[in-house]
């Protein structure tokens, strides 16, 4: 069993397996102000880019495992401690790209399409607009 202390940020649902880019940072920043610590500290016991630093700490961005195993290990705590579910989170961004636009074997007049992207209301309106028109 392990003996370290099991960490959630005050205010943090524990059973919640899944979470957010803002989470991670939120997470991040809890135990950076526990420790005491700024984000140069963290930088430096790491290794890590206080630029990275930074942009985990505004949400802006997640680390790659190999940091993310850093910083868990600075901050006293397992990677998933960290950042629940890491690994999922991550093959499903690996394998669901931005857009992707894919040949239709035996069919010369059309493609798939695939789109994993936050889009506004209304362009959602003009894509399901064009979806339902009749192709020539």
């Amino acid at each position: 069993m392990n003996a370290e202390k099991s960490f959630v940020p005050s205010g943090t649902d524990p059973t919640i397996r899944r979470i957010r880019k803002q989470d991670f940072s939120n997470r991040l920043k809890a135990l950076l102000t526990q420790k005491g610590w700024r984000q140069a500290d963290l930088a430096r016991a790491t290794g890590l880019g206080r630029d990275s630093i930074s942009s985990y700490c505004k949400g802006k961005t997640v680390p790659s495992r190999e940091s993310l195993l850093k910083m868990a290990k600075v901050l006293s705590i397992t990677g998933e401690e960290l950042y629940p579910n890491y690994a999922a989170d991550m093959v499903q961004m690996d394998e669901a790209p931005t857009f992707e636009l894919r040949a239709i074997p035996g069919k010369t007049d059309s493609r798939w399409l695939t789109l994993n992207q936050e889009i506004s209301n209304s362009k959602v309106t003009r894509i399901l607009a064009i979806l339902d028109e009749k192709d020539d």
